[in-house]
């Protein structure tokens, strides 16, 4: 075990689990040390842009908060059976994920959240899958923080550096669907944008046609933090309207005619 000064605690949201983490001189991790005593040697790729111990935690706490929001869109119509339109959902996305490493899904208050459950999850290549499931009407990367207004405003211009620093402009949407959060949206969107304004005093608001939209949810299970969310393919799942066949032929027809009644959940 190699003791250096960038040696600290750190609490995962994720499993309530206290942390040491030990950072090399040259600010790599070396280790964890989990609440219980285990130390667990990782591999992550070499931090070098600043030796201060807040930035560092904060990539190793964006490596194990990353998660993908993915709204359901026509499916939030259904009634009585929309449970059975989700499941099949869950199911086709488990699907396309396989092969792009370990991951969590769950659904929650119109949302599913797909939560990487090891180091080697590919979250770039699960967005991209994604994108091409029926069923979905947008998704987005997302980073998950604690209900804390100064832990929102830390995030969120940390998590978003590179967009933030990049636009000229930009915006702050907040949902609050935890009504216990003591700010109404209207004022978590002030206290955010405020802050942001001062970490980089090159951006102006424009609430109109923004480069940059910094969205907050305020969810049960703590704040997410993103940018503008992506379009999904759209449609119902693939399964849900019931099987057909369809013959081939040399044209464009057939083959559009099968990407919309797929799109429509046949099989």
């Amino acid at each position: 075990v190699i003791y250096t000064p960038f040696q600290t605690k750190y609490v995962n949201n994720n499993t309530g689990d206290t942390e040491t983490l030990v950072f090399s001189n040259e600010g790599d991790l070396i280790s964890t040390y989990s609440s219980d005593g285990d130390v667990t040697v990782n591999e992550y790729a070499k931090i070098s842009e600043t030796h201060s111990v807040n930035n560092l935690v904060n990539k190793y706490e964006h490596k194990h908060n990353d998660n993908n929001l993915i709204k359901n869109g026509e499916l939030a119509l259904k009634g009585l059976n929309r449970g059975t339109f989700e499941d099949i959902l869950l199911k086709n996305i488990k699907r396309r994920l396989y092969g792009a490493g370990s991951f969590t899904l769950r659904k929650a208050q119109s949302t599913l959240y797909i939560e990487p459950r090891e180091e080697g999850a590919d979250l770039e290549e699960a967005c991209d899958r994604v994108s091409k499931v029926f069923g979905l009407s947008a998704f987005s990367r997302a980073l998950l923080v604690e209900k804390d207004l100064s832990a929102i405003q830390q995030a969120a211009a940390s998590y978003l550096k590179s967009s933030l620093q990049e636009a000229r402009t930009f915006k702050v949407d907040a949902k609050r669907s935890d009504k216990s959060f003591p700010l109404q949206s209207p004022e978590l969107c002030a206290q955010v944008g405020g802050y942001l304004l001062e970490q980089y005093p090159h951006l102006q608001v424009d609430v109109h046609q923004p480069d940059l939209h910094v969205m907050v949810e305020i969810r049960d299970f703590g704040a997410y933090i993103h940018a503008a969310q992506i379009p999904g393919a759209g449609g119902m799942p693939v399964g849900t309207g019931g099987k057909a066949a369809l013959l081939i032929s040399g044209g464009i027809d057939s083959p559009v005619a099968a990407y919309m009644m797929a799109k429509r959940g046949i099989e």
